[in-house]
């Protein structure tokens, strides 16, 4: 059986031993790899679950990192952890981990490794015309190549986005969806394709 779906089937049993409890969750946000806030009640409409979320982007040589923790729906949980790689200077990597007891999203997580070139590769399209322009190559554990469109909720500000390229298992999601934190961030994938990288 997955991990995804044990989570799921104890999170099942959880709830119904604990009808009419909230349950209790830590809730915060930071521009690192670690945040520690207060209890927060999980009043919200089918919150069931805590998420821990942490993101890290590397755009040439900067390289940004946030994490999320808070109250979520179950069916909110990010498939992880995932690598990609976007071009020859962009690549982000993200973790997560979803669990249903009180304060069961204290601590951190662990980043995956952004791994060395590997032989498999995907078409790099040229950002004007979307016409394909040269191989972009695969690092590490990404074997496959993907096409996310969405946007992302946070801090009242909405941003679209397009992204393409080489990932990991866990970039290839069946079919759109929501995931993240409701009122501190979430991402709502609107179109998603994988195929085996080459």
């Amino acid at each position: 059986m997955k991990k995804s779906s044990l989570i799921i089937l104890f999170c099942f049993f959880t709830a119904m031993l604990a009808t009419g409890t909230c349950l209790l969750c830590e809730h915060c946000k930071s521009a690192s790899d670690l945040c520690s806030g207060p209890l927060q009640n999980c009043t919200g409409v089918e919150e069931d679950a805590c998420l821990t979320l942490t993101i890290e982007t590397r755009a040439d040589k900067v390289r940004k990192v946030v994490t999320y923790k808070g109250c979520t729906k179950l069916s909110y949980c990010p498939p992880g952890p995932w690598t990609i790689t976007m071009d020859l200077k962009k690549r982000i990597r993200s973790n997560s981990e979803c669990c249903c007891w009180d304060h069961c999203n204290k601590g951190g997580l662990r980043l995956p490794v952004l791994g060395k070139q590997n032989r498999l590769w995907c078409p790099r399209f040229k950002s004007s015309t979307c016409s394909i322009d040269d191989k972009l190559y695969c690092h590490g554990r990404e074997i496959n190549c993907f096409y996310l469109a969405g946007y992302t909720e946070s801090g009242g500000k909405n941003e679209t986005y397009v992204r393409r390229g080489c990932g990991t298992k866990h970039t290839c999601i069946d079919k759109p969806g929501i995931f993240g934190i409701p009122g501190l961030f979430l991402e709502k994938v609107t179109k998603t394709e994988c195929s085996k990288a080459t």
